[in-house]
């Protein structure tokens, strides 16, 4: 095992990604999202964030707000003719959820969620399979899951076929699209509907955790921060203020007014990021920093904390200030991939 430290480790492990190091997961995820022919998860990940641009960069993400704000306020309603008071946890957690499954695989019937919610939050546990522990639910549980996504999968190809549904209305479509494309050029093996059940349920699992938490994070920074939640709280009224009853939020003229309440997500982020990233493997022996690393050696990135980082911040959580993100380009990683920058909002 490597640690490498800094930014300069940081910089160096994402910029030699499929060159040096690839991503390394352990069994116990293969476990959970496994394969048919003994595909390595690694590799069928890779043509899995190949079908994701059209559907999750910043300008396609523009057209889920209204679908987002729809959900929420549902959500709330539903939660408050039930309990006295909103608990963030749960409420959120439940809300992620069936946001992700809708805007995913496009599945709004509540029969459909409840099927998929029951078994999900047994699918990622201590990775132990022995009879009765948790790891062993999941396992059994994920299987559940790939069974009720392999029958929204089969629906979806009959709506395709006879035109109900469009290949690029979501990600399932454009996913059952391209890989259906992809098994007629390629000579090895195809990808199964029970592949892309695993890719679907290895996206609801990466979705749910990293919103989910960042979330709740953020209730906590506010609670913590009064003077910060007022701030949070006026932005948000005066958009408030300038709509219609009813009327939900759009990007351009909404969300792009959050500058404040944006920065204070990137604080969020940057001092609680919802996950600390993937392990590294070495593809092949190199040198770095004097240092011989072994091909199959595993990599992380680490980010050293002295006094000097330490008093930074301190200063940095009181004033709710960003970083120059500049100077520290490499440390603000808080999704764990170089590629996404978080440094300001996408316009």
């Amino acid at each position: 095992m490597a640690f490498l430290c800094g930014p300069e480790g940081n910089k160096f492990l994402f910029s030699n990604e499929n060159k040096l190091v690839e991503v390394w997961w352990p069994s116990s995820v293969e476990s959970i999202i496994k394969k048919s022919n003994n595909k390595s998860v690694i590799a069928e990940s890779a043509k899995v964030r190949q079908l994701l641009p059209p559907f999750l960069r910043a300008h396609a993400v523009k057209n889920y707000i209204s679908d987002m704000d729809s959900e929420l306020r549902q959500h709330l309603e539903d939660y408050r003719a039930r309990h006295n008071e909103v608990e963030v946890c749960p409420f959120v957690a439940k809300y992620t959820f069936a946001l992700a499954v809708k805007l995913l695989l496009g599945v709004r019937d509540g029969t459909e969620l409840e099927k998929l919610g029951v078994p999900f939050v047994e699918a990622a546990a201590v990775p132990i399979n022995i009879l009765g522990t948790r790891f062993n639910r999941g396992v059994k549980a994920s299987n559940k899951i790939r069974e009720v996504i392999n029958g929204i999968i089969a629906q979806r190809r009959k709506d395709l076929a006879d035109g109900t549904a469009t290949p690029t209305q979501d990600l399932l479509s454009h996913m059952i699209v391209e890989v259906d494309k992809r098994n007629q050029e390629s000579d090895g093996a195809p990808t199964t509907d029970g592949d892309m059940s695993s890719d679907l349920l290895g996206l609801l699992i990466g979705g749910y955790d990293t919103i989910n938490a960042t979330v709740v994070f953020i209730m906590m920074m506010l609670v913590d921060h009064p003077d910060v939640y007022q701030k949070v709280l006026k932005e948000q009224m005066e958009i408030a203020e300038g709509k219609s009853p009813g009327e939900l939020l759009t990007w351009d003229d909404d969300l792009r007014k959050m500058k404040y309440s944006w920065n204070v997500a990137c604080e969020v982020l940057r001092m609680r990021p919802p996950t600390v990233g993937a392990f590294r493997v070495a593809k092949t022996t190199f040198t770095y920093a004097g240092f011989t690393i072994p091909k199959g050696w595993k990599g992380k990135h680490s980010m050293a904390m002295n006094i000097t980082n330490l008093e930074k911040v301190l200063i940095s959580v009181t004033s709710l200030q960003l970083f120059s993100l500049t100077s520290l380009y490499n440390i603000f990683r808080p999704k764990g991939n170089a590629y996404r920058n978080f440094s300001q909002n996408s316009t």
